[in-house]
This record gives C-alpha cells, sequence and structure tokens, in this order.
C-alpha cells in the first residue's frame, strides 16, 4: 500500500505538470490499486476476528474495485479521445515519472502474482479482481516507460493517447467482468 501511495502520487504529479494522459492513468491505478487493497486488509481483518469471510463484504469489495476500474477506464477513454481528435500535442518528459513507473513493473508485477495465489487459495473474488488491478498496473507501469521514452524520443504525441485508450479498454472489459461475477 506504501509504494502504491507514493509511486501513485508521484505519477499523478508528474503527469499533470508534463502533460502526460500514460503518468495520470498509471497514478490512478495505483491509487485504486492502494485503496483497494486497504478495503481487503479490512474486509480480511473482519474475517478474521469472526473466522469466517463475509459474502456481503466480499461482494461490496469486488464492486467497488470493479467501479474503480471502470470509471477509470470512462475518464482515460475520454481524455484520450479528446486529445486524439484535438491533436494535443503537449506532452513533455518526465524523467522522474518514468523512473517511478519502470521501477513499478516489477513491483506490480511481483504484487499481482501474490494476490492471485493467496485469491485462488481462500476463494476471494474480491482479491482477484484487486490483483487484476495490480497486474493492470504493471502492464500499465511497462507501457508508460516504453511511451513516454518513445513520446520524448521521436515526438510521437498521438503515442500517449493511443497507449492510454488500450489500457482503458482492457480495464473496461476486466470491470464488466468482474460486476457480473458480483
Amino acid at each position: 500500500m506504501v509504494w502504491t501511495a507514493i509511486a501513485g502520487s508521484v505519477a499523478i504529479a508528474s503527469g499533470i505538470v508534463v502533460g502526460s494522459l500514460l503518468l495520470v492513468v498509471f497514478g490512478a491505478v495505483g491509487a485504486l490499486d492502494g485503496a483497494g487493497s486497504t478495503v481487503l486488509a479490512l474486509h480480511f481483518r473482519h474475517a478474521l476476528h469472526h473466522e469466517q469471510i463475509s459474502e456481503q463484504r466480499e461482494r461490496q469489495a469486488l464492486i467497488a474495485i470493479a467501479v474503480g476500474m471502470g470509471l477509470i477506464a470512462i475518464a482515460t477513454t475520454i481524455q484520450s479521445l479528446s486529445r486524439l481528435v484535438g491533436g494535443n500535442h503537449t506532452t513533455e518528459f518526465s524523467a522522474v515519472g518514468t523512473a517511478v513507473a519502470a521501477a513499478s513493473i516489477a513491483a506490480l508485477a511481483v504484487l499481482a502474482a501474490g494476490k492471485q495465489r493467496i485469491a485462488t487459495r481462500i476463494g476471494s473474488r474480491a482479491l482477484l479482481a484487486d490483483s487484476h488491478v495490480s497486474a493492470m498496473g504493471a502492464v500499465l507501469a511497462l507501457c508508460t516507460s516504453v511511451g513516454t521514452v518513445v513520446t520524448n524520443a521521436f515526438g510521437w504525441w498521438w503515442l500517449d493517447p493511443t497507449a492510454s485508450l488500450v489500457v482503458a479498454f482492457v480495464a473496461l472489459a476486466v470491470s464488466v467482468g468482474h460486476l457480473r461475477e458480483s
């Protein structure tokens, strides 16, 4: 939770400063991952005190994570399309944001695998959904790292909103899938 809070905050701030949608979206996914982890920690603490997982709390956590992912996907789609249609060329390079995204690739991949392993073991759909948020964050971290470097090196202004749009579509599909499960 500490890593996602720091990395997400740095990515959002860096993205706003340089106009990088990829960095802002990466930070937003990090914020969702941190929020989801917090909700799940409280959910599992409750389960420990009552010696069972509450189906109602499990469902609420799953819905909260899926809705958060869907909202990020919708906002990203709107912003990406706006930038593509408007031909927004204002993205600059952020060494700090790119470094945080690069460091997050491995951190989030390991976190996603651990969450998925535990979710399967205890039968938690909410934790599985949260593992998907972490995995999406790892993929987004890779896209962000490569995208910001390539955009800066070649001046491909369209790469930032296009990559963000692809991630948004995947996030929306995963969100809808989890909402159907709930």
